[in-house]
C-alpha cells in the first residue's frame, strides 16, 4: 500500500509539472493581453492599447524599481483643458463627437478624453490620457512601452517607431487601412488614433495637430 502512494504521488507531481510547462509554453507564444491573430474589429475596439511582443525598452522607466512606483505624479489636466486643444475641425475631417472624464484607473487619477473625427467614411477615434505621469497607468495603457515591436504579415504590420521625437507604436491593417496610433508625450501623455479608411500616412497628419508645447503650458497653470 506504502508502494502504491508513493507512486500515486510521483505520478501527480509529474502531471502537475507537465501542465505548468504547458502554461508556460503558452503565454511566452501569446503577446500579453491578445492573441497572435489580428482583425480590422481590434482596432476599433482598443483604446489606448498596443501589443505586447518584443523586448527592449521604448520609454524612460527609470523611476519603476522592481514594481514600486517612485515618480513624481503631477496635478491632472481638466477634460475642458484637453478639450481646449482639439478643434472642431482637422483638415478635412470635422469632429463627429466628443467626450471625456476624470476617473481612478489601476487606484491612480486619470484624466481620459475620446473624440470621434469623421470625413464620409473615413472614421478617426483619437484618445488622450493623463497619467499625471503614473509608470503603473502608463504600462498599463500602453503596454508596447517596454518592447521593440518590428513584426510584418501578409495583410498587417505593426512596429514601434519614433514621432516628433516621442516613443510611438503603430499597427496598420492593408486591406481595410485600419490603424491603430500611438505615442507618449513626457512619460505623462498618451495621444492614441484608432481609424478606418485612413492611410496610415494621413493618420500621422492627423496626429500632428497636437502641439507639446501647448500641453506643457496647460500642465504648469
Amino acid at each position: 500500500m506504502k508502494q502504491l502512494i508513493f507512486l500515486l504521488t510521483i505520478l501527480i507531481s509529474i502531471y502537475s509539472c507537465s501542465d505548468q510547462a504547458v502554461k508556460d509554453s503558452k503565454s511566452a507564444v501569446a503577446p500579453a493581453g491578445k492573441g497572435t491573430s489580428f482583425n480590422e474589429q481590434d482596432v476599433v475596439n482598443e483604446v489606448n492599447g498596443g501589443l505586447a511582443n518584443s523586448t527592449q525598452k521604448q520609454v524612460d522607466l527609470k523611476n519603476i524599481v522592481r514594481g514600486k512606483e517612485v515618480a513624481e505624479e503631477k496635478k491632472l489636466l481638466s477634460v475642458d483643458q484637453v478639450q481646449s486643444l482639439f478643434p472642431d475641425g482637422i483638415g478635412k475631417f470635422s469632429v463627429f463627437s466628443r467626450g471625456g472624464e476624470t476617473n481612478n484607473l489601476l487606484s491612480a487619477p486619470t484624466t481620459f478624453v475620446k473624440n470621434e473625427y469623421r470625413n464620409g467614411k473615413q472614421v478617426a477615434r483619437i484618445n488622450f490620457t493623463d497619467t499625471g505621469g503614473s509608470p503603473r497607468v502608463l504600462i498599463g495603457l500602453a503596454n508596447w512601452t517596454n518592447r521593440v515591436i518590428n513584426r510584418e504579415e501578409k495583410d498587417f504590420y505593426e512596429r514601434t517607431r519614433t514621432f516628433g521625437g516621442f516613443p510611438a507604436y503603430e499597427r496598420v491593417i492593408r486591406k481595410s487601412n485600419a490603424n491603430n496610433f500611438e505615442y507618449i508625450i513626457d512619460n505623462r501623455w498618451i495621444f492614441a488614433i484608432q481609424s478606418i479608411n485612413i492611410p496610415i500616412d494621413d493618420v500621422h497628419e492627423l496626429a500632428g495637430f497636437l502641439n507639446p508645447n501647448q500641453l506643457r503650458k496647460l500642465a504648469v497653470q
